[in-house]
């Protein structure tokens, strides 16, 4: 846009200004599915079921049965690079799943991968 910006407030500002507006949903409606006639309650027993952490077996297993030749994930990795160093990243890789879990949430260490920023050197050669 012709805006040359030094400041790291300034850039922080400017980043998450056009970032808002590029990815800011136009929707302002509450989205609602429509009724498809399914009952609205679960028996506690599924539900319970459905909140168990998953074991450490059921992680690797749903990590191979994902074809290698997906899309790499937000942060550059595709599933073939988790496949192939499993015994390296496996550890890491449980516990973030389990701590999803857990917690309810990503750790925030995920977060890191989704936006990052690298500041350009100019080379004096």
């Amino acid at each position: 846009m012709g805006i040359w910006l030094e400041d790291p407030q300034d850039i922080k500002q400017k980043f998450l200004s056009d970032f808002i507006i590029r990815f800011k949903s136009a929707q302002t409606m509450p989205r609602t599915f429509p009724h498809l006639g399914l009952l609205t309650l679960i028996v506690d027993q599924d539900n319970d079921m459905l909140m168990v952490s998953p074991s450490a077996e059921e992680i690797k297993t749903t990590v191979f049965d994902i074809n290698l030749n997906k899309t790499p994930g937000s942060d550059g990795f595709g599933v073939g690079f988790f496949q192939n160093y499993w015994p390296l990243v496996s550890d890491e890789f449980v516990h973030c799943i389990k701590d999803f879990f857990s917690h309810g949430k990503l750790l925030m260490e995920i977060n890191h991968t989704f936006i990052t920023l690298i500041s350009k050197l100019l080379s004096h050669s």
